[in-house]
């Protein structure tokens, strides 16, 4: 089968693409916020000089060594009851520091836009909500010709930096829900990749994970705002049945003795073990995929000893 030189590269699109949907909006946060110099280590005190206001999505805050403390509640509807629910939050800082319920709870960064709000929610129960993020400040560089980037969502850390009035803009806090299927296509897919990148240019396994990929790639719709949710997630449901028989873990996939492994994946080496493979061995279970040829009358699949013990123990007479 001629495989497409372009499908890696699409199949690590099509993982960032369905990446930004394992989470579904269930409703927005209402948030105030306050700016202020001042570095608390927990919750602002009531009596603190804070001025409270309400922030709504696209308001510009910040400036240079301004933090500043974002705060809200939402209230778990009846339909979310015993259910894992999550924050996405997206405050316009580098880095967000989340409070639930007064207990510092993780952070909010690129690489972690969701955080848990409860294990297993209480309908009913009222999550109170905070947020701090630093908005950074001004840094003349280290060199002497440095001119300082003007903040807008982050800039390099060795050069100078500009962080002025309202450098920073909030896009809000929600609730959501995790999309199980459609994260574990996201996680099986990215395996398949990482593994296919991984193996050597001649592995058989990498050559069926590529084939795989090639299947998955027409059944998964690389626009899925094109057409309506039920639909993608029914082909998503479909190349999961490929990135299962293909993972790591499948059955489909039981790894090799050690030799026959070597003969399969490096090809200098196969000259040397060759003989072994073709030696009518004992049976012990198949191992799939793997077509001998109809030297010396041996059956198509080749049968693996035990992991232990010498390899020509277990051999027949030939």
């Amino acid at each position: 089968m001629l495989l497409d030189s372009k499908i890696p590269g699409k199949i690590a699109l099509l993982e960032k693409t369905y990446d930004g949907l394992r989470y579904a909006s269930v409703q927005p946060i209402s948030m105030d916020y306050a700016e202020t110099s001042i570095h608390y280590r927990g919750i602002p005190p009531q009596d603190s000089p804070l001025e409270w206001r309400h922030i709504l999505p696209g308001q510009a805050w910040g400036d240079s060594w301004i933090t500043a403390w974002f705060r809200g509640s939402i209230t778990l509807p009846e339909s979310l009851h015993g259910q894992t629910v999550f924050l996405r939050a997206t405050t316009g800082a580098p880095e967000s520091m989340l409070l639930i319920d007064g207990q510092h709870s993780g952070m909010f960064d690129p690489n972690h836009p969701v955080r848990v709000l409860a294990l297993s929610g209480v309908a009913g129960h009222t999550y109170d909500v905070h947020l701090e993020g630093y908005a950074g400040h001004t840094f003349p560089g280290t060199q002497p010709y440095d001119n300082p980037i003007a903040i807008a969502g982050g800039a390099s850390q060795d050069g100078g930096v500009f962080v002025g009035k309202n450098s920073r803009h909030f896009q809000g806090v929600e609730l959501v829900t995790e999309r199980a299927d459609v994260s574990a296509f996201v996680y099986e897919l990215r395996t398949l990749r990482q593994l296919a990148a991984t193996l050597e240019e001649n592995s058989l396994r990498r050559g069926r994970i590529q084939v795989a990929m090639q299947e998955i790639f027409t059944l998964v719709y690389a626009k899925p705002e094109d057409v309506c949710e039920e639909v993608w997630r029914k082909g998503l449901g479909e190349a999961r049945s490929k990135e299962r028989a293909n993972h790591p873990h499948s059955r489909n996939h039981r790894p090799l003795p050690h030799r026959h492994r070597l003969a399969l994946d490096c090809p200098g080496n196969v000259a040397k073990v060759r003989t072994h493979l073709f030696l009518d061995i004992e049976s012990h279970g198949p191992v799939p995929g793997i077509p001998m040829g109809s030297e010396r009358s041996v059956p198509r699949r080749c049968y693996a000893p035990p992991l232990s013990g010498d390899l020509r123990s277990h051999a027949g007479t030939g």
